[in-house]
């Protein structure tokens, strides 16, 4: 791949993963000058005891580690001002967050206000102009079920949507011990999730090389393990895959601003007819297509992650784009068929009606004032059935 006129490209994310990844925690945190860590889980994590096994890896080292655990999934401004009261009183010097989503967003807007001394988080989330250059250190443990947003520099909390680069993790770690037991239809909305968000980084526009390394590793890491989660739920391996896919998808997200795929899955979600990954699946097969007519997308880019190398070398140029479309509507049809139909295929499948996909185009058209009139109502119509790209015929 050529590279760019212009491209920037900051991923400060170190990534642990295996058996015993968690015992690597202590050193890290001790190259960054830091030796009190507090420990903060969600729900799901305290129900599972999953923090055993990160008590456990510290037990042997000198470092001194604070608990909250249990903490609701979405927290108020009074619940970050109070974990700030103990990260302080207690001198704490670095953030763990065992958990999914709404955590780590709270955790990252936690690392602002003790970074910069602030009190109030609501000035914090304000006024990003005085974010400290340099947060505090903090390790996600990534759990096999999760937003994929997790490892990215952004957050959302209360109507805050905050990006930086600041506002990514020092460290992820991915152990089986601290995966989780979510259910089949978590794990796969984990997985269409981390492959929507690592194929529209791949195939739109601007390029960026770097950011393309890890799109591609989080669509071949989440399609294997989409098919494996099919037959096998409760191994480990594929719970693996998707934690990493996940975390593959945050880093390729990066700060940068939310693409046009995201936002129209979005605007889907919120009628309620839908789940913000099942929207995001939905739109995925259409988009590819629709995107390298109208939007200058390169879905050929995504061929050899979706089919392998062999199939994608022997599929001749002008086929790609086609080809890989094709390739995300087999997905996307399995899923359906593997799950009863809980996982749409097409919007019809979901229950929109056309005029929902008119006011949700409308609305989308005029956010986005570079789309074409008109392109969003045709992307709908192809996403409707994934029939092929009106302007094809």
């Amino acid at each position: 791949m050529p590279l760019p006129d212009r491209m920037q490209f900051n991923c400060p994310v170190k990534l642990i993963c295996g058996r015993r990844a968690l015992e690597h925690i202590p050193y890290e945190l001790a190259t960054r000058n830091a030796c009190r860590p507090l420990l903060l889980s969600d729900e799901n994590a305290h129900r599972e005891n999953r923090s055993r096994a990160f008590v456990d890896a510290l037990r042997e080292t000198d470092h001194t580690l604070g608990l909250v655990e249990a903490l609701p999934a979405k927290a108020s401004r009074e619940i970050v001002s109070e974990l700030a009261a103990i990260y302080r009183d207690r001198d704490h010097d670095a953030l763990v967050v065992m958990g999914a989503g709404p955590l780590m967003d709270m955790a990252k807007i936690l690392n602002l206000v003790v970074s910069t001394g602030q009190d109030d988080p609501g000035a914090v989330t304000s006024d990003m102009a005085g974010m400290a250059s340099r947060l505090k250190p903090m390790v996600l443990i990534a759990p096999a079920a999760a937003s994929a947003y997790e490892a990215s520099g952004r957050a959302s909390i209360h109507g805050a949507d905050l990006r930086a680069v600041g506002l990514m993790p020092d460290l992820v770690c991915i152990d089986e011990r601290t995966l989780g037991a979510p259910g089949q239809e978590a794990l796969m909305a984990t997985g269409i999730t981390a492959l929507a968000l690592g194929a529209e980084t791949v195939m739109a526009r601007p390029k960026n090389p770097l950011g393309d390394i890890y799109g591609v590793n989080a669509v071949q890491m989440a399609v294997a393990a989409l098919h494996a989660v099919e037959r096998l739920p409760d191994a480990v391996t594929p719970r693996m895959h998707l934690a990493g896919a996940a975390v593959m998808a945050g880093c390729a997200l990066a700060d940068r601003a939310p693409g046009r795929m995201e936002r129209i899955a979005r605007r889907l979600a919120a009628t309620g007819r839908t789940s913000y990954s099942e929207a995001l699946g939905i739109l995925l097969p259409a988009a590819a297509d629709f995107g390298e007519r109208h939007w200058d997308w390169s879905p050929a880019d995504l061929l050899r992650a979706l089919v392998g190398l062999d199939r994608a070398a022997s599929t001749p140029p002008a086929q790609q784009a086609m080809s890989t479309a094709s390739a995300l509507k087999t997905l996307v049809n399995d899923l359906f068929c593997h799950t009863a139909g809980r996982i749409p295929r097409v919007l019809d499948d979901a229950g929109f009606t056309r005029e929902e996909l008119d006011s949700v185009a409308a609305s989308v058209e005029t956010e986005d004032r570079a789309i074409a009139p008109g392109a969003i109502a045709r992307l709908f119509q192809a996403a409707w059935g994934v029939v092929p790209d009106p302007a094809r015929q």
